[in-house]
């Protein structure tokens, strides 16, 4: 006997939008209206596709109010992550052993130098 077709409620909309907001993988969301993940992505595509744009939504304007409330933490949160390069958080540690000093950003892990480039030639 073929399973009758799924057809989707304003609760089980409302629960599917709600889920996928908050990042619930699909094949997460879909057992809990009782339908097969495939099913779940043709019945609720447009729920499934504009969730997580409207939570950011959501959440960005809560952001934003705060900062031009004075919040000085998201004021720093909000230009650290959409004020550019200028305003990007970038620790530097400074390692000192024995009598030079080395000083670390992320951006040039990669061109450290050796310890032979500090002994001393016998």
């Amino acid at each position: 006997m073929p399973t009758p077709a799924h057809k989707p409620t304003t609760d089980q909309r409302t629960i599917v939008k709600a889920m996928a907001s908050y990042g619930i993988p699909h094949a997460d969301i879909a057992p809990v209206v009782g339908i097969e993940r495939k099913a779940l992505e043709r019945h609720y595509s447009e729920e499934l596709a504009t969730a997580t744009a409207e939570a950011n939504t959501k959440v960005a304007t809560r952001l934003f109010d705060r900062a031009m409330e004075g919040d000085v933490k998201a004021m720093m949160f909000w230009l650290e992550r959409r004020g550019g390069d200028a305003w990007k958080h970038k620790p530097v540690v400074q390692l000192v052993p024995g009598d030079f000093t080395i000083e670390m950003n992320p951006a040039n892990f990669l061109e450290l130098p050796s310890v032979s480039d500090y002994e001393d030639d016998e």
